[in-house]
């Protein structure tokens, strides 16, 4: 096939279909798996602290709290979060999980944090 047969074709199918979408009007959904912010549910914590000792970011740190059995919690910094995951895997309650949201745009790094005391 010669090249200018090929370069016809490309942009046949490039008008049939959009490269790109209207974001964020059109709203994309992230697939199954994905790693977005953190979710935190101090209903389930402990306070055992395995969160905190395990982050590499040390994004996690323990923070006083009346509402779990060790009155600790974690407080995350999600500034500082690259998403590994470490923290949901040795949590012995699954308190913490991802969500889907990949909207991590904020005008504060203050804005981007998960405090126990505020749930």
């Amino acid at each position: 096939m010669a090249w200018g047969t090929v370069l016809k074709e490309a942009i046949k199918n490039l008008i049939k279909k959009p490269v790109t979408i209207n974001y964020p009007i059109e709203k994309v959904e992230a697939p199954e798996g994905y790693r977005g912010v953190l979710h935190f549910d101090v209903n389930k914590c402990l306070g055992c602290g395995n969160c905190a000792r395990v982050c590499p970011t040390n994004t996690i740190t323990m923070v006083p709290c009346e509402k779990t059995k060790l009155k600790r919690a974690p407080r995350f910094e999600l500034s500082k979060c690259v998403f590994c995951g470490s923290c949901i895997d040795v949590c012995p309650t699954k308190a913490i999980s991802f969500t889907r949201n990949y909207h991590t745009a904020v005008i504060r790094k203050e804005e981007f944090v998960i405090n126990p005391n505020s749930n």
